[in-house]
């Protein structure tokens, strides 16, 4: 039971770690002023620049919450597809 336990929580600590690489790439982190080595849990500012990034992301989720455009989505989907090959291409 505990392996099984074990193996859940590696595999969402991974996605997790994932999802905010998917947010460092966006380039949002930076233009809040959150550098990569910046704790933002453990300050007044940390907590203040989560706050600002947290309040964008929910903006945009309630925007797009309403909005069914195919057309938008499939932009955003090239715009991130754009983003990925340029970073990919920076490794390999």
């Amino acid at each position: 039971m505990k392996d099984k336990n074990d193996q859940k929580r590696k595999d969402r600590v991974h996605k997790l770690i994932q999802r905010g690489g998917l947010l460092n790439l966006s380039g949002l982190p930076q233009q809040c002023g959150v550098e990569e080595t910046d704790d933002l849990q453990n300050s007044i500012e940390g907590l203040e620049n989560a706050a600002t990034i947290l309040g964008i992301l929910i903006d945009a989720v309630d925007k797009l919450s309403h909005n069914n455009d195919t057309q938008q989505m499939e932009k955003f989907k090239k715009i991130g597809t754009r983003r990925l090959k340029q970073t990919a291409a920076k490794y390999y």
